[in-house]
């Protein structure tokens, strides 16, 4: 499996308009990672992706689309401990789940792991 240290990119080269803070360097260095590394081209990423689940009402922070179609949820957070990551591994889990998403895979990834 591919593994990639985390670093911070300059904020003049920061995708969609987002903002600034720390979550927001988790979600630039995955965008620039997957067009970089694995060659997903802007095209095929919706981010903060509002989604419905259950009840609740969530926003997807990477979703990547392959045929037209939901293919892998990418949840994105600041550096965490083990326990909190679990908590987000689920939420990445119930938001690839919803009938309007149905994609593939889902990634959980924070600063710390670079995973």
């Amino acid at each position: 499996m591919y593994h990639k240290n985390f670093y911070r990119l300059p904020e003049s080269c920061y995708l969609f308009g987002r903002k600034t803070g720390p979550e927001e360097l988790v979600h630039q260095w995955t965008l620039f990672e997957l067009i970089r590394y694995y060659g997903y081209s802007i095209e095929q990423f919706k981010v903060e992706k509002s989604v419905q689940y259950g009840t609740r009402r969530g926003f997807i922070d990477i979703l990547i689309y392959h045929d037209d179609k939901p293919f892998i949820v990418i949840e994105c957070k600041r550096q965490t401990g083990y326990n909190k990551n679990k908590d987000h591994m689920k939420q990445a889990i119930s938001y690839e789940n919803t009938d309007t998403i149905r994609a593939e895979f889902y990634v959980f990834t924070d600063e710390k792991s670079g995973k």
